[in-house]
């Protein structure tokens, strides 16, 4: 008796398996095999299985899951999805289940970067703006500078204060470099006070 030719591909540590040669859907049909590192591998299998990919998607996915950077923000890992192939719809659902997986951290990924350009001497608006546009949310935007502590925005002000740009600056002209920084009016306020008194 003739056997059923069996299709696989290996991704990682887990072997995808389906059977007739002229399904066009194996993620619908596939079952995961757990390698090396056993339920974890079969559970994520079954979680890409219950959103219904194609196998070309789970592969990519896979491949992003492996080699997530947490330099990577959301516009990178987009960038990261296009480049393997994927635009539109399929760019998106591949994006949104790997932001809603625990091997990708959006909040851990925005404070990172908001230390990043505190250390560059840049204030709120500036991250706020910068943050926008490197694909973070505003939620996720609004965590991440609400755990700034006032020392900090305070050691970034100095930073700012030490670029040749604006450490020669006095009275409104200095106010307004530091605003172009992205610092709120408020905050240059208080800095200036505190650094006068300091004197």
């Amino acid at each position: 008796m003739k056997e059923k030719a069996q299709k696989h591909v290996t991704v990682g540590n887990v072997t995808y398996m389906w059977g007739s040669p002229d399904n066009r859907n194996p993620a619908s049909s596939h079952h995961a095999q757990a390698g090396a590192t056993g339920d974890q591998d079969a559970e994520q299998a079954t979680d890409l299985l219950s959103e219904d990919f194609s196998l070309e998607e789970q592969t990519a996915i896979r491949r992003l899951e492996s080699s997530l950077s947490g330099t990577w923000t959301p516009g990178r890992l987009k960038t990261k999805i296009a480049s393997l192939g994927f635009s539109g719809e399929k760019a998106e659902r591949i994006f949104r289940h790997i932001v809603r997986s625990d091997s990708y951290d959006t909040l851990w990924v925005a404070t990172r970067e908001v230390g990043r350009r505190l250390k560059k001497g840049q204030g709120e608006q500036r991250l706020q703006m910068e943050l926008k546009a490197a694909g973070f949310d505003d939620a996720v935007i609004s965590q991440a500078l609400q755990a700034v502590s006032e020392d900090e925005w305070h050691e970034a002000l100095d930073i700012a204060m030490q670029s040749s740009s604006i450490r020669s600056k006095e009275g409104p002209a200095l106010k307004q470099a530091l605003a172009r920084r992205g610092f709120s009016s408020s905050r240059i306020q208080s800095f200036l006070k505190q650094r006068q008194e300091n004197v």
